[in-house]
């Protein structure tokens, strides 16, 4: 967002020496923010408002940007900015950079089919228990998911044999 927010991120990757030159600014909606809450047991919880980052269009992608870089790190796109996926991993991949994701729990849901289009794409997945547990459900063939031998029994890969998180 081009506020008082987005201005101290800014500034603060200038002051660090990180290139800034591809920073998408906007006044169509406030800087993106997310708060961490940690639990003693180690576990935490994300509060997370998209701001700017859910305005994102296609058009404004600096896919030329990529040519130029040493390797892609990808966070998490959703609504609109999911099909953006793919998009920039076959970009990346046509100019060998290698591509890390860290896709977000909205992702592995509901874009989780750009995410699968863009796999082959991917370097590197980066992905914590809860997510991988997400994603392989997405991924599951379409004739299994009302099979709970499949995903429950005790043959089943690990990720589905915990309990399906409710939509």
């Amino acid at each position: 967002g081009n506020d008082a927010s987005g201005k101290a991120i800014l500034d603060e990757l200038t002051a660090n020496n990180v290139n800034t030159q591809y920073v998408i600014k906007t006044d169509k909606a406030n800087t993106g923010t997310s708060f961490v809450i940690p639990y003693p047991s180690g576990e935490r919880s994300t509060l997370t408002h998209r701001g700017a980052n859910a305005s994102l269009t296609q058009e404004e992608l600096p896919l030329h940007a990529i040519e130029a870089q040493d390797y892609l790190y990808i966070t998490s796109l959703t609504g609109t900015t999911a099909p953006f996926i793919e998009i920039i991993t076959a970009h990346a991949k046509k100019y060998n950079k290698p591509v890390a994701t860290n896709p977000g729990t909205s992702q592995l849901t509901a874009g989780a089919h750009h995410l699968r289009n863009a796999l082959p794409h991917i370097d590197i997945l980066i992905l914590n228990c809860y997510e991988a547990s997400l994603l392989m459900h997405e991924l599951m063939p379409e004739e299994h998911t009302s099979d709970r031998s499949f995903s429950q029994g005790p043959h089943a890969p690990c990720l589905l044999q915990t309990t399906r998180i409710s939509d």
